[in-house]
């Protein structure tokens, strides 16, 4: 596992050190939460700053994972771009209360969520219609819809995990709290239709920031210019070590 980490760049590298710090120091807290005379809402506070850690560590091991199960590598500017929003969200977001302390933080993910989500899509299609199997090549117009849809399905599923990590920990990311009342246990609940209102903003701004991506996307793609709709993931040609050509060569020498 340390030998794949090799192939992560140095900036998704200090950022994993920096979550797993975060963890540890979080670890140590509760654990000395009984001698330091911490309350249960704050203990739920570091519980939930761990799982946010883990899930950072968890994102920036993506790529590792995605090439030893694929054989693709993600290219560099993608795993930059992703290990950053990632950590605008886990580590100033939420560990940092960036969404409480800073009324746009919340808008401003959701709308590049919708963008950078959208890019993954067209990366994804563009791997796909690279494959020497693949007879069916999808047009601009059809390819920019499936974008919309897989971004706004990433974002569907997101709130589902917002609303159970309010369920389980106490936390207030769907907002449901109002402001200044306090989270893990301490937040006076919206009513009606206001308790609905972070969720359903989050869901249309992810909608209009994939919509901005599929038009920008079609037009790139009728246009036959390269950029972001033209990017795919790259054959990594080693596994375990070996080369993969040497392999097959050696294969039919068989």
């Amino acid at each position: 596992m340390l030998k794949k980490l090799k192939n992560l760049t140095l900036y998704s590298k200090i950022v994993l050190i920096f979550s797993f710090i975060i963890f540890v120091t979080n670890i140590v807290l509760i654990i000395l939460s009984h001698t330091l005379g911490t309350s249960s809402s704050q203990v739920s506070r570091l519980i939930f700053n761990c799982v946010q850690s883990l899930l950072m560590i968890a994102i920036i091991l993506v790529p590792v994972f995605i090439t030893k199960a694929t054989h693709f590598k993600i290219p560099v500017p993608v795993e930059v771009v992703f290990v950053t929003f990632s950590a605008m969200h886990v580590i100033l977001g939420e560990i940092n209360e960036f969404y409480s302390k800073i009324s746009w933080w919340d808008s401003l993910l959701h709308t590049m969520s919708g963008v950078l989500i959208g890019a993954l899509g067209y990366i994804i299609i563009n791997t796909v219609d690279a494959s020497p199997n693949n007879e069916i090549k999808l047009t601009p117009l059809f390819s920019s819809f499936l974008i919309v849809i897989f971004a706004v399905s990433i974002g569907y599923f997101w709130e589902i995990f917002e609303w159970w990590a309010d369920e389980l920990f106490g936390s207030n990311m769907q907002r449901y709290l109002e402001e200044g009342s306090g989270t893990f246990g301490g937040g006076v609940p919206l009513v009606g239709h206001e308790a609905l209102a972070d969720t359903m903003k989050d869901m249309m701004l992810n909608l209009i920031g994939a919509v901005c991506m599929a038009i920008y996307g079609y037009f790139e793609m009728k246009r036959k210019k390269k950029g972001i709709t033209s990017m795919s993931f790259e054959r990594d040609l080693k596994v375990n070590g070996e080369d993969r050509n040497s392999k097959e060569l050696d294969s039919n020498e068989q």
